[in-house]
Order: C-alpha cells, then structure tokens, then sequence
C-alpha cells in the first residue's frame, strides 16, 4: 500500500499575492480561497491603492476588472511599464473582446505599454 501524502495549503501556495478587488464580498470570497491555499494576502480595495503597493515584492497581483480610478488593464499597463515580468493574472466577467478593445485602446494612448 503505497503512502499517502497530505499536502498543506502553505505546500500548495507558498506566494505572496496582491488581491486586488472593489467589492467586498468578492475580497472575502477570494481571501478565504487564498488563504486555504496557504497563501500570504495583501488586499487593495482600488487600482490606486494596488499601485502604492505592488513594489513590496508581490510573487502574483490577482485583479477584478470592476476598480475604480485605473481598471485592471490600467493597472497591467503600469505594472509591466515598470515591472516587465511580473504577473497580473485578471478576474474579470468582461468579454475577451471588451478587454482587447481595453489593450489597444490603452497602447494608443501611451507608447510605452510593451
């Protein structure tokens, strides 16, 4: 019988994770996922507020789409400016193609955005 191996939250998620998200219930609802998974959470309740505090060394900045002052495409956008290999993943109900849209629009008015 081979040995059954039990893995923790912390073996499964050892990262540091910026959350960022406006809404509450969806903060709860994915601090309590992140933090099953053993994961160190910092929450942002704004694009503003996540960019005050990204540079602390985040392994992974988790984003909603619904932000207020720089929606989470903006926010990508300042992120890889600054940081080129740092991940963004977005959570977001908005179509693939509305997000696009967000891309090309945003690298229009910035020809920094790589």
């Amino acid at each position: 019988m081979k040995p059954s191996l039990k893995k923790t939250g912390h073996d499964i998620c050892p990262v540091k994770v910026l959350l960022v998200e406006g809404n509450e219930s969806k903060q709860l609802e994915q601090l309590r996922v992140l933090k099953d998974l053993g994961c160190q959470v910092d929450i942002a309740s704004s694009g503003l507020l996540a960019l005050d505090m990204y540079d602390a060394g985040y392994d992974v900045i988790i984003a909603g789409n619904d932000l207020k002052n720089v929606n989470s495409v903006q926010l990508t956008q300042i992120i890889h400016t600054h940081r080129p290999n740092s991940n963004v993943i977005l959570i977001t109900t908005t179509s693939f193609t509305d997000i696009i849209n967000q891309v090309n629009l945003a690298r229009n008015n910035n020809a920094s955005f790589h």
